[in-house]
């Protein structure tokens, strides 16, 4: 936190609107990607002193608890705020080998199905309940108006239906919000956007995966998929370029590592998505390595040529070479 507040006027006269914290709750894991009691913060002084335009990265789609439950024999005993198996939904599966078992066993009083996708490695929540809604309600609110956070980054939204998303956004009013719906397929990214009402924008995985194997081959025909691609082609307005995360960098609890490329091969990312419309982010990583120079030159050109989410644009050529 105290690099993060000491980068904070660089970020700012670079042209920077906000800054993505990681999840600073209590967590299972020290990415903070496996929360447990929401309102026990680590080094919150240091964290209140570095949140300037922020925005907090909200992990809603599961929970670790803090002790064994009576009732299930398993973690569904979470704590601040208090809820028990119930909060939980009634299919959510446990990771190999025991992917066979329910988190919430089937003679416990579980919660509904799950209205999304499964994530074996931390108990999902149960959305549907109106005691876990309200909850998630307080503490966003309580981010918001106590730690200062005026934006939210959902982590995870395939798990849970997009409309939840919306009724949390709009019950809280951040600035801006920003959905990681991992995928790229058209028809589903679509789809979830109509869910929530477009209350959120999300990462556009489709321009990230076809424009580093543009740049790798060295072939921006690539480019030019109108349905596993860029966002570009149907919803400029709602996406999120990128060129690396926390995921694909190799820095999460999965250790996926699936870099954008080379130092050079990152500037050509950086040269491609600060000189389109839609919302580009920039990796910390990139920002405090070599391309910063580069990251900085390019944010400059953007904001001088008045470059936004809105902007009209034209493929004159995409081709090989």
């Amino acid at each position: 936190y105290t690099r993060l507040a000491a980068e904070m006027p660089a970020l700012a006269e670079a042209g920077v609107t906000s800054v993505w914290f990681p999840p600073p709750s209590e967590s299972a894991d020290p990415q903070g990607y496996l929360p447990g009691r929401w309102y026990v913060l680590s080094n919150r002084t240091l964290l209140e002193a570095a949140v300037s335009a922020a925005r907090f990265d909200v992990v809603l789609n599961h929970r670790t608890a803090m002790r064994i439950s009576e009732n299930s024999s398993g973690w569904t005993d979470f704590e601040g705020p208090d809820w028990g198996e119930w909060a939980i939904v009634a299919d959510d599966w446990k990771c190999h080998p025991e992917e066979h078992l329910k988190t919430c066993p089937d003679n416990c009083t579980c919660g509904a199905l799950d209205t999304g996708e499964n994530a074996c490695y931390a108990p999902d929540i149960d959305h549907t309940n109106p005691t876990v809604q309200a909850d998630i309600i307080e503490w966003l609110r309580w981010l918001r108006t106590d730690i200062g956070f005026e934006a939210f980054r959902f982590d995870n939204t395939k798990g849970y239906a997009g409309n939840y998303t919306n009724y949390y956004i709009q019950q809280t009013d951040p600035l801006f919000a920003v959905s990681e719906f991992y995928d790229s397929n058209r028809n589903l990214v679509s789809g979830w956007l109509d869910s929530s009402s477009k209350a959120s924008a999300v990462f556009d995985f489709g321009l990230r995966y076809k424009l580093r194997e543009s740049v790798k081959h060295d072939d921006f025909s690539l480019m030019m998929d109108e349905w596993m691609g860029p966002m570009l082609w149907y919803d400029q307005d709602s996406a999120v370029t990128f060129t690396d995360n926390h995921d694909t960098a190799g820095d999460h609890h999965f250790e996926i590592t699936d870099v954008f490329g080379t130092t050079n091969q990152i500037a050509v990312g950086y040269a491609m998505i600060l000189s389109h419309p839609s919302r580009p982010c920039v990796f910390w990583q990139d920002w405090m390595g070599p391309n910063r120079n580069v990251i900085r030159t390019l944010l400059k050109i953007r904001e001088n040529a008045n470059i936004g989410p809105a902007s009209t644009w034209r493929v004159v050529e995409g081709r090989r070479g």
